[in-house]
């Protein structure tokens, strides 16, 4: 009696260990698998052409300018360029990883418009309209993103209904 009840829990213990290994490989493989092809994988010059254009916005043509016009600014933007390069190399790419070099495009776009400016005061077309246009074209931009990414984000739409409901009940 006791041999058989002891290969009988030795069966359904092996059977419960077998199990949980299987099952436990099992899991760690989806993962790794999922991770593989379901993760954020981008070419790579997905940063080039997708997110520093959207990030910059209007500041991609004068930074361009800058670069063209001011020698000053090649540090600055080989610096930015070398660190975006070299993330680059990495498959999994966000706008997080290269959000530092943002400023600096920015500062030779203010050098290339600064250039703008020097260059061309005095042509018929006042510069202070055209900086202007430049700078409410890039708000508009700015806010349509803005909106579009407020619908693209359901925790938000969840925390304005609970502020609304717990306003309500105070």
């Amino acid at each position: 009696m006791f041999d058989y009840l002891y290969r009988r829990h030795s069966q359904v213990l092996c059977n419960s260990i077998m199990l949980l290994l299987f099952t436990k490989s099992y899991c760690i493989h989806c993962m790794c698998l999922a991770s593989l092809t379901v993760s954020h994988v981008s070419p790579f010059l997905w940063y080039f052409y997708s997110a520093l254009p959207r990030a910059c916005l209007i500041g991609v043509p004068l930074a361009v300018w800058g670069v063209i016009k001011e020698r000053r600014t090649w540090p600055i933007i080989s610096a930015s360029l070398i660190f975006v390069l070299v993330y680059s190399l990495l498959p999994h790419k966000e706008l997080r990883f290269i959000i530092y070099t943002i400023p600096l495009l920015n500062v030779t776009a203010a050098a290339g418009l600064t250039n703008l400016y020097n260059t061309y005061k005095k042509s018929v077309l006042p510069m202070h309209a055209l900086i202007t246009c430049v700078l409410v074209v890039s708000l508009a931009v700015s806010l349509v993103f803005l909106f579009v990414s407020t619908m693209n984000y359901p925790g938000g739409q969840a925390m304005y209904t609970l502020h609304h409901k717990v306003g309500r009940t105070e």
